[in-house]
């Protein structure tokens, strides 16, 4: 049986620091469950195991880039 999105949550994949802690910022005051990856295997990992609802992702990064998730 397939795992249900968990509710509420975003996944930032982003590799330039800056701009991942803007997004957690802005996000977690809104009261979103962030998860964050540094690149796009650490973010494709986490889509399986945690199931976010939402992804922000970088279009391009090491790694993965954003077209490997395509599939989604």
């Amino acid at each position: 049986m397939a795992q249900e999105p968990n509710k509420n949550s975003v996944l930032v994949v982003e590799d330039e620091l800056v701009s991942q802690t803007c997004m957690k910022d802005v996000l977690a005051k809104a009261n979103y469950h962030v998860l964050v990856a540094n690149n796009g295997l650490e973010g494709f990992n986490t889509i399986i195991a945690s199931k976010p609802q939402v992804i922000l992702t970088d279009k391009v990064m090491p790694k993965f880039d954003d077209q490997k998730y395509g599939f989604f």
